[in-house]
């Protein structure tokens, strides 16, 4: 399953994504550890989902990892595609 996200200030610095509340299904479980693959890496990085919160919006968390990333391939504002691999592995790309 293929997504967009628009990268805003807190993700950007904070090293998270907020995907749509329409995949709930199809990710894991609140606080379960995942995959995250960024750009062209091969190497992943771990991180963690996030589900639990008034409207159901999965978070994929990858921490300093992840804003460090952001910070060297991206800008606020700017828009992110997110493939859903399986409920626990996610790449995010430009």
């Amino acid at each position: 399953m293929h997504t967009t996200t628009t990268l805003t200030t807190a993700p950007f610095e904070q090293g998270f994504l907020n995907l749509s509340n329409q995949f709930i299904d199809l990710v894991g479980n609140h606080l379960e550890p995942i995959t995250i693959y960024l750009g062209n890496n091969r190497e992943p990085i771990p991180g963690t989902l996030y589900t639990a919160n008034p409207i159901n919006t999965p978070r994929i968390r990858g921490g300093n990892t992840m804003s460090e990333w952001f910070l060297q391939n991206c800008e606020v504002r700017q828009i992110l595609n997110v493939s859903i691999i399986n409920p626990v592995t996610f790449w995010v790309y430009l």
